[in-house]
Formats: C-alpha cells, structure tokens, sequence
C-alpha cells in the first residue's frame, strides 16, 4: 500500500495532457471561410435541408427591416426565398473573433436576386453578423444572423 501515492502520481500527466487536449479543442477558431462558402453554396443552389442544417435548433434570423424569424418560420421564410428567386451573393468578412463556443463574423454583402417568375434582377448590398455556437459534437452552427440593406443610391 505504501506504492499507492507513486501511482496517482503517475496519473497526473495523464491528466494534465486530457486536461490540455481538451483545451485546445475548445480554443480552435472556427473555420469561418468554410462556414460562410457552406452558406453561400447552400443558398446559391437552394438546398432548403442543407441550408436548415447550418441553423440551430433556436437560431434566429433578423431581417433587414428588424423583423425577426425563428424555428419553423425560419424554415417558412427559407422555403419562400428558394421558390422566389435565384441569388448570387458575395460576403466579404470584416471581422470575426471566438470564445470558448461562441463565434461571430461580421461584414458585408453584395447580392443579385432573380425572380423566378418573371427574370428580373433586383440588386442589395448591406452588411450582416453571423453568431456560431459550437455543439458539443463540435460543429459550428449559426444561432443568429441579422442583415441590413443599405439605402438605394
């Protein structure tokens, strides 16, 4: 019995390295170009599953008119954009920072919408704020998204 302090000694850099691991896996910065080309994809080719996967459960999007929609009218309002139009957008990121599971990028946007009913093209910019909250699994998911439209010149 006297051995019995030698040997919890020994667990302790087994510890200390889970202890470490599990560190650094909380402190990798998300992959925010790979997340915003997944979004853009998505929207682009209107996957209405795929893109909803991106989104989690609770996520809340913000419209640029301050309205805001969440769970099934998410769902509604993705489902809405997707028959209506054709889009092509451009992010360009300005910012971006993480903490533990939290993740932001903000910046702004070019978009050319084409109505599906009739071809015609409607051109917006503005700027967005997409939050990421990590899962536990550690997938990067969006909790809010807000945009704003900038006034037409």
């Amino acid at each position: 019995m006297k051995n019995a302090p030698h040997r919890s000694l020994a667990l302790v850099p087994v510890m200390l390295l889970a202890s470490a691991l599990s560190w650094a896996q909380s402190a990798t910065k998300p992959d925010f170009e790979g997340l915003r080309n997944d979004w853009v994809q998505k929207l682009e080719s209107r996957e209405l599953a795929g893109s909803l996967a991106l989104y989690s459960g609770d996520a809340t999007f913000t419209n640029p008119d301050g309205t805001h929609v969440s769970g099934a009218s998410l769902a509604n309002l993705f489902q809405t954009v997707f028959q209506s139009f054709r889009a092509k957008i451009v992010m360009t990121p300005r910012s971006d920072a993480f903490s533990g599971a939290l993740a932001y990028e903000a910046g702004s946007y070019a978009e050319d919408l084409i109505t599906i009913a009739d071809g015609k093209q409607v051109h917006v910019n503005g700027d967005y704020l997409t939050i990421y909250r990590r899962t536990d699994a550690g997938k990067w998911l969006i909790v809010e998204q807000m945009w704003t439209e900038a006034a037409p010149k």
